[in-house]
């Protein structure tokens, strides 16, 4: 009796540990398709009603499976599982429970069946337990999706500055795949990035960037929106976004009014672009100083514009020292007054002035010059010591610091008498 009593003492702790603790039942299949009901003696307690429930997040390998309470019988359930197998090769996945106490309307899962093979079918009941008995909901089936082997996107293109504000990535599609994610990262070996969620289009525009930063990106395909199936990344490609160099615009300006002309005569830069602007008279002129937005030496005909803005720049241009030869008064055989003008006198006042007087007939050339300050006016000279009835020429001329202006020659014969 001793030895029987320590047997049976056994035996209840392992039927109390495996109620407690929850594991693989013992094989709680019988051929019956729904509820396995009984009642205990002399009471009013009945085995539970138990639903089957519609499966979730079936995927090659693994199944969540659901089961619920329609009735206890008269007394909550201390135990509900899940019974499952696969039909395919006929061969049971066994039984998976939870303990515990279950009121009407408690929905469970299952989520130990994670060793399913792709490709097989499975069937599946929900089971209750409660002191009158053990209770079974109807079959339902499911299907593990086929394994099916994606190639990674080829074709990845990422644009090169073709946008300011974006990077466009774009590949080929992939046989098989519905879905792809684009991933992204500041190095080929860097920690890549998931930019997207699993989308249908073979395009994606990546906002997220600084212009002029250079991005890599990969791409995977898959066969559906959670990623099934997911193929490797796809070959890196380079993209980035144009960078937007902020410009300024020059402007120039001639005074007076079609004295010269500058090169160039306006135009748009980038910021810090250093700009040479060079100022052309035109024939009757001489470049005088530079307004405005200059830098640099004003009176320089070429100056550099740094464009950190914009820019206004007049060129002020002044008449040359310009000489005239006038008429002659006075004329004798010998003597004679011959005259010269100053018209404009450029810049600066001339410090030389005078004529040149030249014997046609001998090639002989006299001259007569003159010192000071002269400012545009008429002047004279008293010529002698002519030879009578002999043809002459003269002209006149006045020098500054910046030119020296001839005027045109002019004739005269002097007197037979």
């Amino acid at each position: 009796m001793k030895k029987n009593y320590k047997i049976f003492y056994v035996m209840f702790v392992l039927c109390l540990v495996t109620f407690l603790v929850g594991c693989d039942v013992l094989d709680l299949w019988d051929n019956s398709n729904g509820s396995n009901s009984s009642s205990t003696s002399g009471s009013n307690i009945s085995t539970p009603t138990v639903s089957t429930l519609s499966y979730s997040n079936l995927t090659e390998t693994s199944v969540v499976l659901k089961g619920k309470i329609v009735s206890t019988g008269g007394e909550n359930p201390y135990r509900v599982g899940i019974c499952c197998e696969d039909i395919t090769i006929n061969e049971s996945l066994g039984c998976f429970y939870k303990s515990g106490t279950f009121n009407v309307g408690y929905t469970f899962e299952i989520k130990s069946f994670n060793n399913l093979i792709s490709g097989h079918q499975y069937k599946y009941r929900a089971y209750a337990v409660n002191s009158a008995g053990t209770a079974y909901g109807g079959y339902m089936y499911f299907t593990t999706p086929s394994s099916t082997e994606i190639s990674a996107p080829t074709g990845v293109s990422a644009s090169d500055g073709t946008y300011a504000d974006k990077v466009k990535i774009a590949w080929n599609s992939v046989s098989g795949a519905t879905h792809y994610k684009v991933y992204r990262a500041d190095a080929s070996n860097d920690p890549k990035t998931a930019l997207s969620s699993w989308q249908t289009s073979t395009s994606y525009n990546d906002y997220d960037v600084t212009p002029g930063n250079s991005y890599y990106y990969w791409v995977k395909a898959a066969t559906n929106s959670s990623g099934a199936n997911a193929s490797d990344y796809s070959l890196y490609n380079i993209g980035y976004a144009k960078k937007v160099t902020q410009q300024y615009t020059l402007t120039t300006e001639v005074t007076p009014y079609g004295t010269g002309y500058v090169t160039p005569s306006s135009g748009t830069y980038d910021e810090g672009t250093g700009v040479t602007v060079i100022a052309h008279p035109y024939s009757d002129y001489n470049f005088d100083y530079w307004s405005g937005d200059y830098s640099g030496n004003s009176s320089l005909s070429s100056t550099t514009i740094t464009m950190y803005s914009d820019k206004v720049l007049t060129a002020h241009f002044i008449a040359k020292l310009k000489a005239i030869t006038d008429a002659y008064y006075n004329l004798t055989n010998t003597t004679v007054d011959i005259y010269g003008m100053i018209e404009n006198n450029g810049s600066h006042s001339a410090h030389t002035i005078g004529w040149y007087v030249e014997d046609i007939y001998t090639g002989e050339v006299d001259s007569a010059f003159d010192y000071g300050d002269f400012g545009p006016g008429s002047y004279y000279a008293y010529v002698n010591e002519l030879k009578p009835n002999t043809p002459y020429r003269y002209r006149f001329f006045a020098e500054n610091d910046e030119d020296t202006s001839y005027g045109s020659w002019k004739y005269f014969t002097t007197y037979n008498y």
